[in-house]
């Protein structure tokens, strides 16, 4: 039985992020909720309190999980101390309180839901839905906080060239090569500018290829796929002379503009690779974050084999860090064979 206050409870709906970047799985598994953004934060730190209930929703009319906030070690509520939370995908959802989730079998549908990232609830059809949910599941098993990820510092990624055969000249130089792509990419996100598909392509994703070692040669801008699609960025081991090549193809990157998650480009990217029997890697990209997925069989990984944010690198993924590599292995899979 949940321990809850006196007090009648306040009813908030919080999102669970959209297609590209979706944060449902990761509320339930660790009995949390996530917001970011000014006034969000400001709202969670100010106003939730425990024994609130939360509804975590999907678009404007499916429930997903409802919950009582609860309290563990003493907490019920923090900002800016959970490291996981500061690179999700790219973006921080710094401010969090603990949930004990109830989910249904299947998202409930209801009406009276708002697009607000954080807000309270004051309609009755999806109180009176959270209400069910909480008398008819029990509470979700949680699991522990990802374990804390450490930095890569520059130092350590030129050993790591260095220990690829690079010449300690090439790894002090690629080093210099990739801080004016940090810098435009840090620039894009401060001033939240709208920066498309192909501007992403072309003016972080490309610069960083480049500067890896990659040929011009070798790369094909918006190539079409044999079996259908249109494929951002495809990498050849070899010069790319005409259609006979694609059995050369050994790297498809899928490029999204920069407030986009990562998640629906993955499905996308794999679908491509049909084409190019040579492909190993498939690798999304929003200019600042890399998620790359290799192939298993003959299919790609559903979780990432490796992630990369060049404005912090880390050594493992930090959503999950058991499973995902970070940015070493990442600079290994984007190296030219």
């Amino acid at each position: 039985m949940t321990d809850i206050t006196q007090r009648q409870p306040t009813y908030w709906q919080i999102g669970s992020g959209n297609d590209s970047r979706y944060y449902a799985k990761y509320c339930l598994r660790h009995g949390i909720a996530v917001v970011g953004g000014l006034n969000p934060c400001k709202t969670m730190k100010n106003e939730v309190v425990q024994g609130d209930i939360f509804l975590l929703r999907n678009g404007l009319y499916k429930i997903i999980a409802v919950g009582y906030v609860v309290s563990r070690n003493g907490i019920h509520k923090g900002e800016g101390n959970k490291l996981w939370l500061k690179d999700f995908d790219g973006w921080p959802l710094t401010a969090y309180c603990y949930v004990e989730w109830h989910q249904p079998a299947q998202p409930v549908t209801v009406s009276g839901m708002s697009r607000s990232p954080l807000v309270r609830v004051n309609k009755i059809d999806p109180i009176d839905a959270a209400n069910d949910i909480l008398s008819n599941y029990p509470p979700l098993k949680i699991e522990p906080d990802p374990v804390a990820t450490s930095p890569v510092t520059d130092e350590m990624l030129c050993s790591y060239l260095i220990a690829e055969g690079w010449s300690t000249h090439d790894a002090e130089q690629f080093r210099f090569s990739l801080q004016p792509i940090v810098l435009l990419a840090e620039y894009y996100r401060e001033k939240n500018l709208e920066i498309r598909e192909h501007e992403i392509r072309t003016l972080l994703i490309i610069p960083l290829l480049l500067a890896l070692g990659w040929s011009e040669k070798n790369l094909k801008i918006e190539y079409t796929a044999s079996k259908g699609g249109r494929i951002d960025i495809a990498c050849f081991s070899k010069p790319y002379e005409n259609e006979t090549s694609d059995k050369d193809c050994i790297l498809l990157i899928e490029s999204k503009n920069l407030k986009s998650g990562l998640c629906v480009a993955a499905d996308q990217v794999k679908s491509y690779a049909i084409s190019f029997p040579s492909c190993n890697t498939v690798i999304t990209s929003n200019g600042f974050c890399y998620k790359a997925y290799e192939k298993v069989g003959d299919t790609f990984s559903d979780e990432p084999s490796a992630y990369m944010n060049i404005t912090d690198f880390q050594d493992r993924y930090p959503l999950s860090p058991s499973d995902g590599a970070g940015t070493l292995e990442m600079i290994k899979l984007l190296l030219p064979k």
